[in-house]
């Protein structure tokens, strides 16, 4: 999957990394659309994260997999953050 991640000295790129393991109070979402919000700007501005931390939070898409503890989302659910 493809993700914005911090190079550090106010740089990121996109790159090809895994897709995630969940665990069983987790769920994994397949996302359809993100965007880079005005944290994510200031955090790059002012070099506050650490290298090879993935950035952007504001997304939208679908549930692909449920962990076995989930009981309020299913496969397919429409989810935004």
């Amino acid at each position: 999957m493809k993700a914005a991640v911090y190079q550090g000295n106010r740089i990121f790129a996109i790159q090809e990394i895994p897709i995630p393991q969940i665990n069983a109070s987790q769920v994994l979402v397949k996302v359809k659309y993100c965007a880079i919000c005005g944290t994510d700007v200031h955090t790059v501005m002012y070099d506050v994260l650490l290298p090879d931390s993935i950035i952007g939070h504001e997304y939208c898409g679908v549930i692909v997999e449920v962990g076995s503890k989930v009981t309020q989302w299913k496969i397919g659910d429409r989810v935004i953050g």
